[in-house]
């Protein structure tokens, strides 16, 4: 699926019928179209995660309830730990 952008700068007729994210492309809560910009999809997911597992660190999970919750493998709420405790400043 192309991008919405791309489909209006080729001319060709406006679908907007969304992606995984969302449903339609105009309500859509990505700041760009993830098909534009990869990476920014990808901070966006990971930025996702981080919430909930920050919140479910704080309340005392251990990281094998956070990932069974979560549907994740450790690694993953490893390195989502790790972004959070980066971002408030502590050494890891």
């Amino acid at each position: 699926m192309a991008s919405c952008e791309s489909m209006i700068v080729l001319n060709s007729p406006y679908i907007g019928d969304g992606c995984d994210v969302h449903p339609a492309c105009l309500s859509c809560p990505l700041p760009r179209c993830r098909y534009d910009d990869p990476v920014g999809y990808q901070r966006w997911q990971r930025e996702e995660l981080d919430k909930p597992v920050g919140e479910m660190e704080q309340r005392g999970l251990s990281v094998k309830e956070i990932a069974l919750q979560l549907g994740k493998n450790d690694r993953a709420i490893y390195r989502a730990l790790e972004r959070i405790r980066k971002r408030a400043g502590a050494v890891a």
